[in-house]
This record gives C-alpha cells, sequence and structure tokens, in this order.
C-alpha cells in the first residue's frame, strides 16, 4: 500500500501515531523493539519472548536481528531520531552475519531518509552501533510534554482527526468541535489549580508569598542607578504677572 492510497482519518493512520509514540514495537515475525532515547544516546533492546524460529542458533539470530534492524531503521525515520543509536542484538552472530545486519538497516533506512547515516557491524558483545544526522526534532518533542501528556497541538490534531472520522460516516451531519478548557496553574506554585477566589493563584499562602515578593524588591529589574541633575529645572506651571497699572 503507497502513501497515497492512505486517506486521512484510516485506521492505519492512528495505528502509526500511536506506533511512533510507543516505547516498544512489536516485530512483524514477533519479539519486541524497545526504543529508550536518552540524553546520550537511543538505547534499542531487542526481546524474543514468545517467538519460535525453526533452524539453527546461527540462521535464528540472523533472521531475528535483520528483521529488528530493518524495524529499528523504520522506527529512527518514523520518528525522527537521530544521533547515536545502540542495538542490542541477538547471539549468535559471527562476522557475516554481523556485516549482513548492519546492511539491512543502511539500506532500510536510506529508503526512508535523506538523513546521513554511517553503522558499524555488531561488536563482539552484539552491539550494533549508528550515527544518524539530526532533521527536524523528535516527533515525541514536538507532540508530548516533558512529562509525557499531549500538547496542545496533539490534541488539536487528535481533534480534527475524530472531527474527519465522522464526517466521513455522517456527510450530512452538522457536526461541533468542542475543545475541552485547561485549567490554568498558580501563578507562584506553578504545581496547583487557580483558586477563583485568589486568582492568579491556588491559595492565600501563594498570594501572600507573592505580595512579600513585591514588598521586598523582589521582582525589581536591576539596572544603573538614576542620575540627578544638579540645577533640576523648576517644572511648577509659571504665572503670567500683568500689571494692571
Amino acid at each position: 500500500m503507497s502513501v497515497e492510497d492512505v486517506s486521512i482519518g484510516d485506521a492505519e493512520i492512528t495505528a502509526a501515531w500511536d506506533e511512533a509514540l510507543s516505547a516498544s514495537v512489536t516485530l512483524p515475525g514477533g519479539g519486541t523493539l524497545h526504543i529508550q532515547p536518552t540524553n546520550a544516546l537511543v538505547a534499542v533492546d531487542l526481546d524474543t519472548s514468545g517467538r519460535n524460529d525453526p533452524g539453527r542458533a546461527a540462521a535464528r539470530s540472523l533472521r531475528i536481528n535483520t528483521e529488528a534492524a530493518q524495524e529499528l531503521a523504520r522506527q529512527a525515520s518514523l520518528r525522527n531520531l537521530g544521533g547515536a543509536m545502540v542495538l542490542d542484538c541477538v547471539s549468535p552472530i559471527n562476522r557475516d552475519a554481523g556485516i549482513k545486519v548492519r546492511d539491512a538497516f543502511l539500506t532500510g533506512f536510506k529508503a526512508l531518509s535523506h538523513r546521513n547515516v554511517r553503522a558499524l557491524a555488531p561488536s563482539a558483545f552484539g552491539l550494533m552501533e549508528a550515527s544518524v544526522a539530526w532533521g527536524a526534532a523528535p516527533l515525541a518533542d514536538r507532540l508530548l510534554t516533558p512529562d509525557g501528556k499531549p500538547t496542545n497541538e496533539t490534541l488539536c490534531l487528535e481533534a480534527l482527526r475524530q472531527l474527519q472520522r465522522e464526517a466521513g460516516a455522517q456527510p450530512m451531519a452538522r457536526l461541533t468541535l468542542a475543545l475541552p478548557r485547561r485549567t490554568p496553574k498558580c501563578a507562584q506554585c506553578r504545581k496547583k489549580p487557580v483558586s477563583p477566589e485568589y486568582r492568579p493563584f491556588c491559595s492565600k499562602r501563594c498570594a501572600d508569598i507573592d505580595l512579600g515578593q513585591w514588598l521586598k524588591g523582589g521582582y525589581a529589574i536591576p539596572g544603573a542607578p538614576a542620575e540627578l541633575e544638579e540645577n533640576p529645572r523648576d517644572t511648577s506651571p509659571s504665572e503670567d504677572i500683568t500689571d494692571d497699572d
């Protein structure tokens, strides 16, 4: 199925959306890739639980590792992941098999992205290292807040997709999209919701803390001291003196 064959609002798009934000991805032949971005690199663990591959151990590991490398290439492109990546491959894996796994990753990624990519065959410890040039910001950074909640943009896009699905199911119906309002946070502690009584604070305590900051000059903007003029001009309004004589 090509990209042009998938219309906006189809179940495939919703599934891809959820997949791009999930920490785990199921491989087509069974097994799971656990993708964990960190500050230093993207760590990828291959879990083969529940997968039964026939054949010799070397052939099984090559099949599983190749499939995992291809899926990692797809996920890196889908999620806009970049920087250093490490895939923990299944053993046993010899030199020739490692080269095939590396090539599977490079071929798969270059077919999906124009970003520069380099990769090494798995080491003696079974770790395949790759370096992918950064492009746009990672998808998770754009769609989720630092605490893992959907951003306003994500909520709006999800609402639009839902609206499109309903419009497709009811072409002649009049649809109304109502978005929930988020409760603003306290301007002082930034944690609790705003109280109508102490707006824009959550409580009298936070309101008093803010007032104390004002009284102590905590909100003063530092700057150079003001210069006073030696002979300030008299700015009082002048009086017109008229001679009645």
